[in-house]
């Protein structure tokens, strides 16, 4: 099938307007009809299972329909004896959307119809984040660029008429001399501001993050890239440079939830993710570094295509690492002397609304989280 652009990348990368998004909702509404019509339940709706066509996109594969939204991946599909309200409940097939209240028994055009009212009310909420109307942007902007140093982070993109396009690529960036030597087209924001992507249907992919110099994490990078041929050290293989304002460029890998929801790995692969992890934050840790947000999006993994696409970068197979260092902590005690320290802002929320916590075991309650959503989200 011809690679469309995922509903996430339209969105963010190409700042829809509220009629096209709109647009998109109706021609999902309509998909899912069509289906549920033929007594088909997709059972799996969500934001990875829906793309949309752009211009060129047409151009390549003439059959396609410009701007239109198409649902994607069949693979836990049922046909159904008997149509919509007819139907009794049945045990849902694994998801990427939870179900609520823990059920697992549900009408299938019921649970179809439901994880769309998710999908649409995520793109709305990501569709306020990226248009410059949205009161979070402008507190995006007074908070981060007042923030940061002179010469960033934020790297601003802006689009033609002046507001900042939240999905895009700064021009400092896109005619980087060093992006330029090295070939790396950049397209879209991944962290706007921040991180930022290579083209990702053309090998090798990047990704390229702006290090901000008010935290400790170009000297933890320094430190951790140093030892990269201990075993134990689980610090995705990368290069900083150092020409100007430095910058750190790292292959694009497979983020850990997609890992899990696409390819399914089996226990054992699972537990030796697990494992990964586990040796990762020990040698984390015997060097004195808290990581402080670990969870599943700072979690990457390698495959074979990864390591064809970067030959010489020393990625593993298989091999999980740990990424994002940008809150993280060097620290003068060792796990087990090392007093509380206050939390610095993470994406996994604190038990009962702690704000102190010694840094190496709160290192350890996320990878704890981080375990129980794996096993969740794989059914075992």
């Amino acid at each position: 099938m011809p690679f469309l652009n995922p509903l996430d990348g339209l969105i963010i990368r190409d700042c829809l307007s509220l009629r096209r998004l709109l647009h998109i909702f109706q021609d999902l509404a309509e998909g899912v009809e069509f289906l549920h019509k033929q007594r088909i339940a997709h059972l799996d709706i969500c934001f990875n299972n829906i793309v949309g066509a752009l211009a060129e996109h047409v151009s390549e594969h003439p059959n396609l329909v410009f701007g239109r939204a198409y649902i994607i991946d069949f693979d836990t599909s049922k046909q159904l004896a008997l149509g919509p309200g007819s139907q009794p409940a049945i045990t849902l097939p694994p998801s990427q959307l939870p179900p609520p209240h823990g059920l697992k028994h549900f009408d299938p055009y019921s649970w179809d119809v439901y994880c769309l009212g998710q999908v649409y009310e995520r793109a709305l909420r990501t569709f306020s984040f990226c248009n410059d109307y949205s009161p979070r942007i402008a507190r995006w902007c007074s908070t981060t660029v007042n923030m940061s140093s002179a010469t960033g982070p934020p790297w601003i993109a802006y689009n033609p008429n002046g507001s900042i396009h939240m999905g895009g690529v700064p021009e400092r960036l896109l005619h980087h001399p060093e992006m330029q030597r090295r070939g790396i087209k950049l397209v879209a924001a991944l962290n706007p501001g921040v991180v930022f992507c290579s083209i990702p249907t053309e090998d090798p992919h990047f990704v390229v993050k702006v290090l901000d110099l008010d935290t400790e994490e170009l000297l933890i990078y320094e430190r951790l890239l140093r030892k990269a041929n201990t075993p134990r050290n689980h610090t995705i293989p990368c290069e900083i440079y150092r020409e100007g304002h430095p910058l750190l460029i790292m292959p694009y890998l497979m983020p850990l939830d997609v890992l899990i929801s696409r390819d399914c790995p089996s226990l054992r692969r699972l537990f030796r993710i697990f494992q990964d992890l586990a040796e990762g934050i020990e040698f984390l840790h015997r060097q004195h570094i808290a990581h402080l947000d670990i969870c599943h999006n700072n979690i990457v993994t390698a495959l074979g295509e990864h390591v064809s696409a970067h030959p010489d970068s020393g990625l593993i197979s298989g091999r999980t690492y740990i990424i994002d260092f940008n809150t993280s902590r060097q620290l003068d005690q060792g796990p087990g002397h090392q007093h509380a320290i206050t939390l610095p802002p993470t994406q996994l929320p604190p038990p009962n609304g702690l704000k102190h916590f010694d840094p190496y075991s709160w290192d350890i309650y996320c990878l704890g989280q981080v375990y129980e959503r794996a096993l969740r989200v794989s059914d075992y």
